[in-house]
């Protein structure tokens, strides 16, 4: 059994080499100093193997933890390095469609239509700068009330006509994210008439 102690003691040799810990977990040691867990396990009677993190990233402790999690998918049936793949292409998935993603995309789209360069640069401004609260989120999952808190922010720095040009902005990018099914709805469209009007002139 792995200690902290005998983990540090570890010496890189000319091949990698690994040292057994418990249950299938293991420290593999590579010719470059650098110590990685790893977990061995059999699914459909076939030896398998997968990483979990660097030491000491990842202390003993939790890649004790995480290889019960995995013991107890290899336990239910799963393959540990298939549900890997899935959640890192979910993640993947969901990175690739943040509201600033698609914004991103739909700028470029409306500069080849013949958006001006001002235009597009001001409308970028406006994604990184006022809608930077909504920004990292997939598109699909920012609400009404994180849309409207996002658009309040603005209406409390006296921004009021900028409030309402990035609600607009936000409406476009919602319903470029709807087409190809990367959103259901536009948030936008239920906070018309919600915000505060701007101030005409008397």
């Amino acid at each position: 059994m792995l200690t902290d102690t005998k983990l540090r003691g570890l010496k890189p040799r000319a091949n990698p080499y690994r040292i057994a810990d418990t249950n299938g977990l293991c420290i593999e040691v590579r010719p470059t100093g650098a110590k990685v867990w790893r977990y061995r396990y059999r699914h459909d009677g076939k030896p398998s193997m997968i990483t979990i993190a660097e030491y000491p990233i990842v202390s003993l402790a939790e890649a004790r933890a995480e290889r019960d999690r995995l013991r107890a998918l290899v336990k239910g049936g799963a393959n540990p390095a298939q549900v890997a793949r899935t959640e890192r292409a979910a993640k993947q998935e969901q990175a690739a469609t943040t509201f600033a993603v698609v914004a991103a995309e739909l700028l470029v789209k409306r500069a080849k239509e013949g958006l001006s360069p001002g235009s597009v640069k001001r409308e970028r401004r406006m994604v990184e700068k006022d809608l930077v609260a909504i920004g990292g989120l997939p598109v699909a999952e920012v609400s009404v009330p994180t849309l409207r808190a996002a658009l309040r922010k603005i209406e409390r720095r006296g921004a009021v006509e900028t409030a309402h040009r990035a609600r607009a902005l936000a409406g476009l990018v919602f319903r470029y994210a709807i087409a190809p099914g990367r959103a259901d709805r536009n948030p936008a469209n239920d906070l018309v008439g919600a915000l505060t009007q701007p101030q005409t002139p008397t």
